[in-house]
């Protein structure tokens, strides 16, 4: 459902498939969505304008390429990134979108610094390091604990782990804050 943000009204509704995992474009015209309870997993588009759904369609590709239930967009919007480590293209032509790019290690979260034109992904508790403009490796660092979210903001990378102190057997939660440049020298 879309909303009136002056009037709050509902503008619009679309039915999306059951149980899908979602993920807005930054320029807010379009929701990406990742099926889950099918196989093979499928993406499809939502479009927006004007706060009215104006199409739907499914990627070109149906287990062609392997895909989790995680997505996110990057934050200029060029790409789609799935948990699998799949690379799709985000375009507003229909047959540029959804387009397969790359392929990256698989991760749980992903954080991009589009002025280093740097991304980082982590798995469990290792954050790896990509060039942006050709997804290649860059390198990977080990962190204290397992990484469940991940933010690159001011220059730095933000994580919020899952850390078991030395001596304990109970997990503690902490924020850490990385210098990347400082971290992957």
């Amino acid at each position: 459902m879309s909303f009136s943000q002056s009037t709050h009204q509902m503008i619009d509704s679309k039915q999306i498939r059951q149980a899908s995992y979602l993920a807005m474009h930054p320029q807010m015209n379009k929701i990406y969505a990742v099926n889950t309870d099918t196989s093979p997993r499928d993406i499809s588009v939502y479009l927006i304008s004007e706060g009215k759904f104006t199409d739907m369609y499914d990627s070109p590709y149906h287990g062609d390429y392997a895909m989790t239930p995680k997505m996110v967009v990057s934050s200029d919007g060029k790409y789609i990134f799935n948990g699998a480590g799949t690379v799709f293209q985000s375009a507003n032509s229909k047959p540029a979108n959804m387009q397969y790019v790359a392929a990256i290690a698989s991760f749980d979260n992903i954080a991009f610094d589009m002025t280093g034109k740097t991304m980082y992904a982590s798995s469990k508790n290792m954050i790896q390091s990509y060039d942006y403009q050709t997804f290649n490796f860059n390198t990977s660092k080990t962190t204290e604990g397992e990484v469940l979210k991940l933010f690159y903001q001011d220059q730095q990378l933000i994580t919020i782990s899952k850390v078991v102190p030395q001596g304990s057997k109970i997990p503690v939660y902490a924020v850490m804050v990385y210098n990347p440049q400082l971290m992957f020298s």
